[in-house]
């Protein structure tokens, strides 16, 4: 999965059109089209990155950088969701 497949997840499970996730995290639609499809990470994907995080929160920058959220055990926590699901797009 390239980071624009993840950044395109992140979107889409916010239900989001492609012009207002721009809106959301600062850049321009056409910007975000273009990273969707990109098959390779854009120069400024930390910028991006930081900017999931403030508005997303840390497991959607998490994501997006291709990194799973650090657990402290061997073990899943009670509860939880396996990334590949919990980012999943609901057809």
């Amino acid at each position: 999965m390239t980071w624009g497949d993840r950044l395109r997840r992140i979107r889409l499970n916010r239900h989001f059109d492609q012009e207002t996730f721009a809106d959301q995290i600062g850049i321009a639609k056409p910007t975000v089209g273009k990273y969707e499809v990109m098959p390779m990470t854009p120069r400024n994907h930390r910028l991006i990155e930081n900017s999931v995080e403030l508005r997303f929160g840390a497991d959607a920058a998490a994501f997006l950088r291709g990194r799973l959220p650090h657990l402290d055990s061997n073990q899943e926590p009670a509860g939880h969701v396996a990334e590949q699901d919990r980012w999943a797009v609901a057809a």
